[in-house]
């Protein structure tokens, strides 16, 4: 928990005791001395701190500057003096501390009032009252979460790589460093035939640019993402929650927000072809159930209900009636409609509360635009959700700085066809996928694979993206102390020593109760004494008694009320009970009245008998506050027990679900990789084998609890405490906000080496041009022919020579191709036709076998195979998938990273090849050692940073490959769409079986057709990325052989076929310091790892010992 609301905790205890002290002892003449409040907070259990911290967030208080310490002592004294001046002093004896909802009702009379000025000084305001109660269990929309919340005293990056911040510092630099050189040239009048290094200055600007890390988050409904990202970017209800319903019905992007303002949205809708084709969809489900809907009688989740629901939800005006009788051309008339369609909406806010109500406008189910200021009839009560096809979001949130974007998706099985072709987009863009699930489901067995699925877990695997997903099991708070102990078998604190304690506070009790009985018999006893004493006194001291007052003692004897008070305020003093005679013998004559000494002798034993019960009430006062004591120690002992108890718990369930997501997971691709034994040629299969220990030892899994962690944030006011977590890092949520972190070092790490490659390359390019300032020996024109020849000559042979490598390389991975993957298709294909029978089987079984229900059946034929969580397409290309998964999985995984380094290091050693003939070529001509040397870092840093962008080509090769192997899905859509349409037209009596006919049919008929059209997509796909991928790297070789030339001729002819002016001399020196300097500050060697020409060989010579252990990649 962090400091400060335990410092600002500390506060309300003293501040509360110290009243419940007055209050106590307050009608004695001598108040006793307060107790050290200070000392008993530090010994006090959490448990019983919690009620203090809860008081913290009530009052918003936690940002209060130091300088109005006091003005927030004076509050709290104001606040809990009143609490107390409501008690009687019996009932504050007995209250430890005032109830939460009391002391929230004390700061609502006083707020107005007393706490005004104070609270202005402070700078808390008051919270709105809420009048927004359309949702059940939604959170308090009306609170202003900026005042609530508590000052995050952590940082998510505190953990991050240490490398990557300083690289990113040098980035900045750099970009500075490039500025003053743009400006030098831009303000040199040099122009002459010399190089313009502006549009190179302009190309290395623009890839300083960070790629944005894509999260996608994939739960069922209810399964919490809402909340846990909320969680994550540290705001209450930025996205909409509710306990009772889905409340995501669109994609919802969170970035970053770079801009002013604290908030920003972007409204994307669909297009205008998109509503249509969606609206025809949703009419022709509502012809099908049209008796229902004249009648009102549709079941609630039935397609024509959602259908009716979204219709009515853009068109608020229609009945029923309206919209039967409506086309779908005159519903896209509707101006207020069309005008939305294609467009983009964007607002920025600063106020957390306002923009979140304007957010859930658009991405909740219910949300509802306000009422057009033109009145009722343009558009009412108008619902976005159904138009739009995603929302970003950009907010201030320290998770996101670094260029982690959170994707909310409502599900990849949309009724809507445009928010699924977006899911399926993001599917692909994801560089992580994060599994969300309630953790009560994170327990039982296979979880991994269930949570997963079939088809997500092979699209990951063919996506080569096993390595990218994380699970996250939510709501932990959510938990049974019995269920979880006998499931785990936890050595808890035992029922007896748990029922040991509740009887000895039950006996507490009960003896305090007997005590107070007695203490009440003793003081009624005492009463009684009282009024005797006093009547006896009026007998002995009236006007006709001949007992001098003179000789009593001036000692005036004291009431019971004003005696307990004394007792209270000194247990162990002496309370005297009556005025104490002394009666001299002369002042009583023996012949007085017998009478009189009657009175006396009864007035000396009513005396001793009050003393009697004096001492019984002290002792049995003194007793009651042991017992007291005692009961209060035992209550918190307990408390402590429960506390403890639920927190091993929470934490003995969170170790569990996390072992049995790990161990299943690797499972579960251990399965795969049998299943694919079978596939596989003999002298294959050994190279299978993974090591799943450390597949299941680096697969993160979180569990956490956002509603514990924004209840220690200070937010959810109206909810009770969380119990089990009383510390940030119990609830998983900053560790989830550091593996956000984490998810982009990657990409930080090389977007900045990328940059400061380019740019060292750049500096190096330009310190050559500017090295050559002196007035070197022009050469004849002879001589620069025959150097001009043999200079051209190289620049050829070298680009012929690294072009040739290149075609060497792609045609072995063509080969690679042919042979892992494009060969296993004719008996894939062959496989996968035998099977398509009984997956057709599967759908058209009895609804008691698992078939499907006529409705379901037509809205997935109505959606080209879609529906829900239906995808026929996928299901029935499955079988081919499995047969070919394998070596789909090896060649992007395997053969084309290894491809790439051989080609890295074949590439480098052509350059080195012509570096050295190029310094050969410099010794003739005398060029100067400083040149040479500029030459080989040239080398250096052109190898480093033509084997960077052979990377990033790489990596777009592996992306690209996503797009491929969802050819074969797609293929089998289109192929399926004449059938889809046929079985969706069908009308009347036996359209169930007609519609069955038609697909079993279809798949007897045309399943071989299909398969076979499919593999040669993507067979013409993968030849079509191979040829891509060539021509790409020919063009790198062609800007690296330009930039070759460049530096070589700058070095090289240029100095001996032209003189400079005295200008262009002055400009190169202003150039030089520029460079020198920034090369300095930036220490781009240091980052980069270039010390000298002789580790590049060195290099080279490491890649060929690897290159001959991966010769077998490399054989045709």
């Amino acid at each position: 928990m962090d400091d400060q609301v335990i410092q600002f905790a500390e506060q309300h205890y003293i501040a509360e005791q110290t009243a419940r002290h007055i209050r106590i002892w307050g009608n004695q003449d001598q108040l006793p001395p307060c107790p050290n409040f200070k000392e008993i907070w530090s010994s006090i259990a959490p448990t019983l701190r919690q009620p203090y911290v809860e008081r913290v967030r009530a009052l918003a208080s936690s940002a209060t500057p130091t300088g109005a310490q006091a003005q927030y002592r004076d509050i709290l004294k104001t606040l809990y003096e009143k609490c107390y001046a409501e008690m009687t002093q019996s009932v504050a004896e007995e209250t430890w501390f005032v109830p939460l909802s009391q002391f929230e009702q004390s700061i609502g009379q006083l707020g107005t009032r007393v706490l005004s000025e104070s609270y202005q000084s402070l700078d808390i305001q008051d919270d709105e009252n809420s009048d927004d109660d359309r949702t059940v269990c939604s959170q308090d929309e009306d609170m202003d979460m900026a005042d609530t919340s508590i000052p995050m005293e952590y940082d998510p990056r505190k953990y991050e790589d240490p490398k990557i911040s300083t690289l990113e510092t040098a980035l900045k630099e750099g970009l500075l460093a490039l500025n003053k050189l743009q400006q030098a040239f831009e303000g040199s009048d040099v122009r002459n035939a010399d190089i313009d290094w502006k549009p190179q200055i302009e190309r290395t600007l623009s890839i300083s640019q960070t790629e944005k890390v894509i999260i996608g988050l994939n739960g069922s409904t209810g399964a919490g993402k809402s909340s846990l990202i909320n969680a994550i970017v540290d705001e209450e209800n930025i996205v909409a929650t509710n306990c009772m319903r889905a409340s995501t019905a669109v994609a919802t992007e969170l970035l970053y927000n770079d801009g002013e303002s604290r908030y920003k949205a972007q409204i994307e809708f669909i297009e205008l072809r998109d509503w249509e084709q969606e609206l025809r969809i949703l009419f022709e489900d509502l012809l099908d159930s049209h008796e229902d809907v004249i009648r009102g009688d549709l079941q609630k989740n039935s397609d024509a209900a959602v259908a009716l629901d979204k219709i009515k939800a853009v068109y608020p005006l229609l009945e029923v009636k309206d919209i039967l009788n409506t086309s779908v051309e005159a519903l896209m008339e509707h101006s207020n409609v069309s005008d939305l369609l294609g467009s983009v909406h964007v607002f920025e806010q600063n106020d957390p509360k306002v923009f979140s109500r304007m957010v859930k406008s658009y991405i909740d189910s219910r949300g509802r635009r306000g009422r057009s200021e033109k009145g009722p009839e343009k558009g009412r009560d108008m619902k976005y959700w159904p138009l739009i096809r995603v929302v970003r979001i950009f907010l201030k949130a320290p998770a996101l700085i670094t260029g982690a974007v959170l994707v909310d998706l409502p599900g990849l099985h949309d009724t809507n066809a445009a928010r699924v072709e977006v899911a399926k987009e993001y599917s692909k863009r994801c560089s992580a996928h994060w599994i969300i699930t309630p953790i009560n489901r994170a327990v039982d067995d296979k979880v991994a694979r269930d949570l997963l699925g079939q088809s997500f877990i092979m699209q990951m695997q063919m996506d080569c993206s096993f390595n990218n997903i994380t699970f996250v099991c939510t709501k932990t708070d959510h938990i049974t102390v019995s269920e979880v102990q006998d499931s785990l078998k936890l050595r808890l604190p035992s029922m007896q020593e748990r029922e040991q304690r509740d009887r000895k506070r039950a006996q507490l009790g009960a003896e305090l109760k007997l005590l107070q009985e007695g203490k009440g018999r003793v003081m009624e006893e005492l009463s009684l004494l009282d009024d005797e004493i006093e009547e006896l006194e009026s007998c002995l001291f009236n006007e006709e008694s001949s007992l001098n007052l003179s000789q009593l003692t001036p000692i005036k004897r004291k009431r019971h009320s004003d005696l307990e008070m004394d007792v209270t305020a000194n247990p162990n003093a002496e309370v005297p009970s009556t005025p104490i005679l002394h009666v001299s013998a002369t002042d009583t004559q023996p012949s007085a009245d017998s009478e009189i000494d009657e009175l006396l002798r009864k007035f000396r034993s009513l005396k001793s008998e009050r003393k009697v019960l004096d001492t019984q009430r002290r002792e049995i006062y003194q007793q009651i506050q042991i017992n007291k004591a005692a009961l209060k120690r035992v209550q918190a002992e307990s408390d402590n027990m429960r506390a403890d108890t639920l927190s091993e718990c929470i934490e003995a369930r969170n170790e569990y679900s996390k072992h049995e997501i790990k161990r299943d997971y690797a499972n579960g691709i251990r399965d795969l990789d049998e299943e694919d034994q079978d596939t596989l040629a003999p002298s294959d299969r050994s190279k299978l084998a993974r090591n799943y220990k450390k597949i299941e030892d680096e697969l993160p899994v979180f569990t956490a609890s956002a509603r514990a962690y924004q209840k220690l944030r200070g937010r959810l006011r109206k909810e009770s405490a969380v119990a089990g977590f009383t510390q940030l890092e119990q609830t998983e949520i900053p560790q989830l906000q550091r593996h956000c972190i984490s998810l982009t070092e990657r990409a930080r790490e090389a977007s900045a080496m990328r940059f400061l490659t380019q740019l060292k390359q750049l500096f190096q390019s330009i310190s050559l041009w500017s090295l050559e300032t002196g007035q070197a020996h022009i050469m004849s024109a002879e001589e620069i022919q025959e150097l001009e020849a043999e200079f051209n000559s190289t620049m050829v042979e070298l680009k012929e020579t690294m072009v040739a490598e290149v075609e060497k390389h792609i045609d072995s991975l063509r080969h690679e191709f042919e042979k892992t993957i494009i060969r296993r298709f004719d008996p894939a294909v062959k496989h996968a036709s035998e099977k398509i029978p009984g997956i057709i089987s599967g759908w058209n079984a009895p609804r008691s076998e698992g078939g499907l229900h006529i409705q379901t059946y037509r809205a997935t034929c109505r959606r080209r195979g879609m529906f829900r969580e239906l995808d026929w397409n996928q299901q029935l290309v499955n079988p081919l998938l499995k047969r070919v998964i394998q070596g789909w999985t090896t060649m992007f995984n395997e053969k084309v990273p290894g491809h790439f380094f051989q080609l890295k290091g074949d590439l480098a050693e052509i350059l080195e090849q012509y570096h050295r003939r190029a310094i050969a070529l410099v010794e003739r001509r005398s060029v100067t050692k400083e040149s040479k040397d500029m030459l080989d870092k040239a080398l250096s840093i052109c190898c480093k940073s033509m084997g960077e962008q052979l990377g990033s080509l790489e990596q777009s090769m592996i992306s690209k490959q996503k797009e491929i192997n969802r050819m074969f899905a797609e293929t089998i859509r289109t192929k399926l769409m004449p059938t889809y349409e046929e079985c969706a037209e069908q009308k009347g009596p036996g359209t169930l079986a007609r519609m069955r006919n038609l697909m079993t049919q279809e798949g007897a008929r045309n399943s071989v057709n299909m398969l076979q059209t499919s593999a040669r997509r993507v067979t013409k796909g993968l030849t079509s990325l191979l040829e891509s991928t060539g021509a790409d790297i020919e063009a790198l070789i062609d800007t690296t052989v330009d930039q070759v030339s460049r530096d070589y001729r700058i070095a090289i002819i240029d100095p001996r076929v032209r003189k400079l002016s005295q200008q262009q001399i002055e400009l190169k020196n202003k150039i030089t310091n520029i460079i020198q300097t920034a090369e300095t500050e930036v220490h781009l060697d240091q980052h980069l790892g270039l010390s000298n020409h002789q580790e590049l060989s060195a290099e080279i010579l490491k890649h060929e010992g690897v290159a001959n252990i991966k010769e077998e990649n490399m054989q045709a």
